[in-house]
C-alpha cells in the first residue's frame, strides 16, 4: 500500500496538534506551564504561525523511533510545529514563547502521539 501524499500527512498533524495544544495548558519537560494562544479554528493556527508546520521522515536532529515502532505503528513520518504560547512565570505574568511539538503520522494519514517510553 502506497503512503498517503505529504500534504495530507502533513494536515492530519496540524490537526492533532491544534485539538491537543489549542484550547488547554500543559506543563513542558521542565515542568514550566504553557498556556495556548487562543485560536479562532486551525486557518488561524497557521496563519497566525507563518511556517509552523513541516512533514519531514524524522523528526528534529534526524530523529527516528526504531525500526520495531515503525512497524508496529506503519510509521510514515513526523509533523513538527512550532507555534505560539504563553509561558507562565510564577506569578509573574505571562511571557510570549514559541512551543514545538512533534506528532507520528501512519502511512494511511493518521496521526499518533510518539512516547519515547513505547519504544523501549
Amino acid at each position: 500500500m502506497n503512503p498517503v501524499e505529504p500534504e495530507i500527512a502533513l494536515e492530519a498533524g496540524i490537526s492533532a496538534i491544534y485539538a491537543a495544544h489549542a484550547g488547554t495548558s500543559y506543563s513542558t519537560v521542565d515542568g514550566r506551564t504553557l498556556e495556548p494562544v487562543t485560536y479562532l479554528g486551525i486557518e488561524d493556527f497557521v496563519a497566525r504561525n507563518p511556517g509552523c508546520c513541516t512533514f519531514a521522515p524524522s523528526g528534529e536532529d534526524g530523529f527516528v523511533p526504531s525500526p520495531e515502532w515503525q512497524e508496529k505503528n506503519s510509521f510514515y513520518g513526523f509533523v513538527n510545529a512550532r507555534f505560539k504560547a504563553y509561558r507562565v512565570e510564577n506569578g509573574d505574568g505571562k511571557n510570549e514563547v514559541t512551543s514545538t511539538r512533534l506528532v507520528a503520522i501512519t502511512t494511511c494519514g493518521k496521526a499518533i502521539w510518539y512516547d519515547i517510553d513505547d519504544d523501549n
